[in-house]
């Protein structure tokens, strides 16, 4: 990957600073792809069920069910008696929803269908007792130049994505710029959306891992925050982290390892220093990331 090309072996292994980890535990809903709907339902009631008896057991787990509300439609019309316990989740802060629909191709759309997009979404959410009020679009095939402006229009004051950044921009924090002018701050996934998931169930393997990653990112951003995603397509939440994080602070006391959510994450890389680099237009460069262009998705 292109952010590989800008680090030396050297400068991954020897940066022994301090830290601050946050560890985003999700899962990223594709509701079709390569199954149908309904049996990607089948796949999500499973990973539903499972997460809700992980959080009952284990109190401070937080988790982050995508940047799309729909999923929570797909599993309730099935299991309405849950609605309950979900919302009651939600309004703890321990499962993060929202603050979209649906993930949408960016490119696909209208101005207009991003904004009745994030309304149908917000108005779900505070059904369930609130949102994840961010621009948190992992998956989008590169974003248009007026994304900026519709963000801020909305009430969002920051976004994370990963793909379409070209190599105007070295680090994982800067300023961009949209067509008209405004201006929000941008945080990208250099190593996708999933770049801490399916971490190893042995404790020290998963420390190994775990520093690993710690050691890639932080060349890459002027603060000492770093975020990893521990979770990807379609992967249900792992039973393990919380211990597995917790034997991983104590072999490494020079790092913070928080399991949380991006607020908490945002609130902590704002506090340090962060790069003013800015970067105007669209974000539609395969420098990175590869692109889907054009994807439209049929119902089977």
């Amino acid at each position: 990957m292109f952010y590989d090309s800008l680090l030396t072996h050297d400068c991954i292994l020897d940066r022994e600073v301090y830290m601050k980890v946050f560890v985003i535990s999700h899962t990223h809903w594709d509701r079709e792809w390569y199954l149908t709907r309904e049996k990607s339902r089948f796949m999500l009631i499973e990973l539903v069920d499972r997460l809700l008896r992980l959080l009952a057991k284990q109190p401070n787990y937080v988790f982050m069910l995508d940047g799309q509300t729909i999923v929570l439609e797909d599993y309730l019309e099935i299991k309405p008696e849950k609605e309950e316990e979900i919302s009651a989740l939600i309004k703890a802060g321990r499962l993060r929803i929202g603050p979209w629909y649906v993930l949408t191709d960016e490119f696909l759309i209208s101005g207009e269908s991003h904004i009745r997009n994030y309304l149908v979404g917000r108005n779900l959410c505070r059904k369930f007792g609130g949102n994840m009020n961010l621009g948190y679009l992992p998956d989008s095939f590169g974003h248009p130049a007026q994304m900026p402006q519709i963000l801020k229009g909305l009430g969002l004051n920051e976004i994370i994505f990963w793909r379409g950044l070209g190599p105007e921009i070295t680090k994982t924090e800067f300023i961009w710029e949209g067509k008209d002018g405004t201006e929000i701050f941008s945080i990208n996934m250099p190593y996708s959306y999933g770049n801490a998931a399916c971490m190893p169930e042995d404790a020290e393997s998963f420390t190994q891992r775990l520093n690993s990653e710690i050691r890639k990112l932080a060349p890459l951003t002027d603060s000492n925050t770093v975020l990893l995603m521990n979770g990807v397509d379609h992967v249900a939440p792992q039973e393990s982290l919380l211990a597995n994080l917790e034997y991983a602070q104590s072999k490494m006391p020079e790092h913070e390892l928080i399991q949380s959510d991006f607020h908490d994450y945002l609130t902590a890389l704002k506090q340090g220093t962060i790069t003013n680099k800015k970067f105007r237009g669209q974000h539609r460069s395969v420098t990175r990331s590869y692109l889907l262009g054009g994807t439209i998705s049929t119902i089977l």
